[in-house]
């Protein structure tokens, strides 16, 4: 049975997914014909829209440095390195090492601060200050106390903040770095699109821009989307919308629960930690919410004339299969049900459509 997500489940996540769909499967349509989601109600008796173009969003658009470029790339190098056996017994800094260690506070052995057979690279920081440098100069086989103090913001545990702690670390072996430099080489072994190093730092850019693009297209969607529902007055639902999105909601808590072995009341106390009639009273008020968000959607898209094309919903399936790991489109409409598709992606158009008429000004013009 295919999953009919809300689709403001699916818009919280390009991440993590729901989308929307269409009412047929279009495959006799032309690419120019549009694609609906038959509704028993005109949206226009339910919604008076307010302002919706020209909204002001204060947002601080980046652009990436020179030196970002050069951080990622630095890592990327950093993930190339492999480790290898050496005869060398005495750690150096960049080395990978296996130990067993122990944690004392006020001289009791913590099960938290104890393990055997980590592997540990020197330098990574991945252990308080003091722990890694504390190895360096010392031999497998060798066992090293090290006197430190926890920080007083060790967020891991908020218990061991500020406190002094003894470790008595076992080094069990050593394995040192490969050398990987930055090289055409290099860059054609990792990287599909890229031959030189040239090439490959302006691919680096290209992709690091794309995310500060991304994240500020979804700030910026989400802010004209929230100030386009609060202009805009909702008059009253239709008849049965909210009752049915709240049903739709409770039973995939239900099934969530289900596969999780556990009953629904536990599952609400454990994950959401809470009540059934508190989670309840909240759900209905998030789903009242939803309701009216896409009914001024609806009515936007209307106004608008913003109707999906064949075309376009193919067009962003594949996007959507590409970005996300699906093996096919086909896989993707075995997942979700058509019209949630394309309701999920009717309503990225007419977000894309909001920012696109928005007005993005810096925090140091912004009038609000």
């Amino acid at each position: 049975m295919k999953k009919k997500i809300a689709i403001i489940v699916l818009s919280c996540a390009l991440a993590a997914g729901a989308l929307s769909g269409c009412s047929g499967n279009g495959a006799n349509s032309s690419d120019s014909k549009t694609v609906t989601v038959k509704k028993d109600y005109n949206v226009d008796d339910y919604v008076k829209l307010g302002e919706y173009k020209g909204i002001e969003v204060t947002y601080d658009l980046q652009t990436v440095t020179d030196e970002e470029v050069d951080a990622q790339i630095q890592s990327n190098l950093e993930s190339a390195v492999t480790y290898s056996d050496v005869d060398r017994t005495t750690v150096q800094n960049g080395d990978k090492v296996n130990i067993d260690y122990e944690g004392f506070i006020d001289g009791e052995s913590r099960d938290e601060t104890t393990a055997k057979g980590s592997d540990l690279v020197i330098g990574s920081n991945t252990f308080i200050s003091g722990f890694e440098t504390g190895l360096i100069g010392h031999n497998v086989g060798e066992m090293v106390t090290l006197d430190l103090t926890f920080p007083e913001d060790y967020n891991a545990d908020t218990s061991l903040s500020g406190k002094p702690v003894q470790f008595k670390v076992t080094i069990n072996s050593l394995q040192e770095p490969s050398k990987v430099e930055l090289n055409d080489d290099f860059v054609k072994e990792n990287s599909k699109t890229s031959k030189t190093v040239e090439e490959y730092k302006e691919e680096i850019r290209k992709s690091l821009q794309e995310s500060y693009d991304s994240q500020a297209s979804s700030y910026i969607q989400y802010m004209v989307q929230s100030q386009a529902v609060s202009n805009a007055t909702v008059k009253k639902l239709p008849d049965g919308m909210l009752e049915d999105a709240i049903k739709s909601f409770k039973e995939q808590i239900k099934s969530a629960a289900k596969s999780a072995g556990v009953e629904y009341k536990e599952y609400i106390s454990s994950y959401y930690g809470m009540s059934e009639g508190t989670f309840e009273t909240q759900v209905e008020s998030y789903e009242q919410s939803y309701c009216e968000q896409k009914l001024v959607m609806e009515a936007i898209c209307k106004a608008e004339k913003l109707d999906l094309t064949q075309g376009e919903l193919k067009e962003a399936e594949e996007k959507y299969v590409k970005d996300n790991g699906y093996e096919s489109v086909d896989a993707l409409e075995e997942s979700y049900d058509a019209d949630t598709l394309t309701e999920y992606f009717q309503q990225q158009k007419v977000l894309k459509f909001l920012e696109d008429n928005a007005t993005v000004v810096p925090s140091s013009q912004s009038s609000n």
